[in-house]
């Protein structure tokens, strides 16, 4: 009989082999599950916990410390008051299957965009006053917000803006669009430069930033709270492109692309995420984005995109029931409805594929 077996006919509580253990039964059973038991599997995640404040944007930092809050006293700091061990913060992790954390506190830059420098160039912020561009947009935005819950084979807040070709304004779109969101009143918009041949969104916005998604994606030791971006616009954050890589596609396509979208897109219902993408026909990056995306955005520019650009490049897309057409820089009196005519810009329906011949014509 071992020491253990006496401690239990004792009625004393098991010895734990280590403090990873320890603090995961605390951990369960601040979730009223059963204690913890190293020969059984691993229990699976429990419940994501908000964060502790705006600043900590640390995916799975919050859940060790609010839990380890809740049920590991004196797990969640050391010997007087010191942080906790790696090994307490990695218990968190160990549960739900993610990496430890290896930072105690991530926290993203702040970075402040020139709100004034945008509306002098016809972008529009939340404080923009009603103008025609504003109102343009608020009609785009709420097609795409009504479509967010019923997207059931992906996760329908996020959104691909997109194009045939360059230089149809499909990032001013993007960025009026995560502008329009950010104005909301329950809504956070995240607004990620996916144009990695041209970055054009954060130098649109006046910000610059050496590293971003694609580094993350490529370098497995970081983590998207490293490139993440605060700005002076409350609700509103940023994901630069990062550098170009011989092998983004590859990137795009890999499992851990698809986890992060999943992680970003479904840690807060409150989040809408935006992906400024390359030119459908530019690249091969864009098509790998728009299987991963909820809705897809497509822009064609009045009297310049061909009907046969657009064909194409909605071969490449395929089938797609969530996908709107943003006719940019109508002229007036183009169309059939008073508000398209007075406004000068037209959002073409999800899953209308006879709105392609309009629009191209």
């Amino acid at each position: 009989m071992d020491d253990r077996s006496e401690d239990k006919q004792a009625g004393l509580p098991a010895a734990r082999s280590s403090l990873v253990e320890r603090a995961a039964e605390k951990l369960m059973g601040a979730k009223g599950g059963p204690p913890a038991d190293a020969s059984a599997p691993a229990a699976p995640p429990f419940p994501v916990a908000e964060p502790a404040g705006p600043g900590l944007v640390e995916e799975g930092l919050e859940e060790a410390l609010a839990a380890g809050a809740a049920g590991a006293p004196e797990a969640a700091s050391g010997p007087g008051g010191d942080p906790p061990p790696v090994a307490v913060l990695g218990a968190s992790a160990a549960i739900s299957g993610r990496a430890p954390v290896r930072h105690s506190q991530r926290r993203s830059r702040i970075v402040n965009i020139d709100t004034t420098g945008l509306e002098a160039r016809n972008i529009i912020t939340p404080a923009t006053k009603r103008t025609r561009t504003v109102e343009e947009f608020r009609l785009i935005k709420r097609m795409v917000l009504s479509q967010r819950w019923d997207i059931r084979d992906a996760l329908g807040n996020t959104i691909l803006v997109t194009s045939a070709l360059p230089a149809e304004g499909k990032t001013t779109t993007a960025i009026n669009l995560a502008m329009s969101i950010a104005a909301e009143e329950d809504l956070r918009v995240l607004l990620v430069d996916a144009d990695f041949v041209k970055p054009d969104a954060l130098r649109q916005l006046g910000v610059s930033a050496s590293k971003g998604l694609i580094d993350v994606l490529q370098d497995p030791q970081m983590d998207i709270a490293d490139v993440m971006l605060r700005t002076n616009i409350e609700k509103l954050s940023l994901v630069p492109a990062g550098q170009l890589h011989d092998r983004c596609t590859e990137l795009l396509a890999s499992t851990r692309m698809s986890e992060l979208i999943s992680d970003l897109a479904g840690r807060y219902q409150d989040r809408i995420l935006i992906f400024d993408s390359p030119p459908i026909l530019a690249t091969s990056e864009s098509v790998v984005l728009t299987s991963l995306m909820g809705q897809i955005v497509f822009v064609v520019q009045a009297d310049r995109t061909k009907r046969e650009s657009v064909d194409s490049a909605l071969d490449l897309i395929g089938e797609r029931q969530h996908l709107g057409l943003v006719l940019n820089r109508a002229r007036g009196g183009f169309g059939n409805t008073e508000f398209g005519s007075y406004y000068g810009a037209y959002y073409y329906g999800y899953g209308e594929q006879e709105s392609t011949d309009r629009a191209a014509e």
